[in-house]
């Protein structure tokens, strides 16, 4: 969640054009000692996750104006694709989901997933 949390928070800052610093390492987005988390930190994450996405579903309604406005590229590789608010936002998108599919994917090879007496299935 940490991982999630860092990226969103992250692009929320440039649609704000508060010009964020793009970490030097993929390992800066992630915790530094998943293994110390506690249930307490787990859940302040989570209710970050939440509120974070509030936050993208907000700009999400704001209309196309919103939609087209530019976003300053952080890191080089930026600059040659589109950065409007709505590509920002789409990429938001696949990255959530992509990790998301990967926790899918794990809870079904750990045998918790789809969860007793729930999920769909044909």
């Amino acid at each position: 969640m940490f991982h999630l949390n860092y990226w969103i928070d992250y692009d929320l800052k440039r649609i704000r054009g508060e010009r964020p610093l793009y970490p030097g390492h993929a390992s800066e987005s992630w915790p530094p000692d998943p293994a110390s988390a506690d249930d307490n930190e787990w859940k302040r994450e989570v209710t970050r996750f939440r509120a974070l996405l509030g936050e993208v579903e907000v700009l999400a309604n704001a209309g196309s104006e919103k939609m087209q406005e530019e976003v300053e590229a952080m890191h080089p590789a930026h600059e040659r694709q589109s950065s409007s608010v709505l590509a920002v936002l789409w990429q938001t998108v696949v990255h959530n989901s992509y990790h998301l599919g990967q926790i899918a994917l794990l809870r079904r090879v750990l045998g918790v997933w789809p969860p007793q007496g729930g999920g769909d299935s044909w």
